[in-house]
């Protein structure tokens, strides 16, 4: 209520895993190249607590995904290959978080174009959904409408 995290590019999230769940800060973007954020996780032991505690602090979800990620090690990144319930799949390649995140980013801009990707997005997958979204309503793309809780 006192910041809007989407005006301000940053963003909370509550990920449910096999392994347990786990909160998310992520900060803004730090360039204008890649997705790269100050991300801090903490582990929490209930999730569904954790939602209603940001609830009465006056946050809303903004949506629901539902992804299946397989992940793989490649010169010191991860490669993550998601697919993403009603958007389709997708490569990331993440660097593990060190001191120095400008050297980071290039090896992960490195990274994509060895894999001969040279063309990304920076939206997120929020972002995406939204879009999708919004054409769904208009009848631009004929496709189902995509919404979250």
């Amino acid at each position: 209520p006192l910041r809007d995290l989407r005006t301000s590019d940053e963003a909370l999230r509550i990920r449910i895993k096999e392994d347990g769940a786990r909160l998310t800060y992520k900060g803004p973007r730090l360039d204008q190249k890649t997705k790269s954020r100050q991300e801090l996780t903490v582990k929490i032991d209930d999730p569904v607590r954790m939602g209603e505690i940001l609830s009465l602090l006056g946050f809303v979800p903004s949506a629901e995904l539902r992804k299946k990620r397989t992940k793989y090690s490649y010169q010191g990144m991860v490669i993550a290959l998601d697919e993403v319930e009603g958007l389709g799949c997708f490569l990331e390649v993440e660097a593990r978080g060190g001191e120095d995140w400008e050297r980071e980013r290039e090896q992960v801009l490195s990274v994509l174009e060895q894999l001969g990707l040279g063309e990304t997005s920076r939206c997120s997958y929020l972002e995406l959904l939204e879009e999708k979204k919004g054409k769904s309503r208009s009848g631009k793309d004929g496709g189902e409408t995509v919404s979250g809780p």
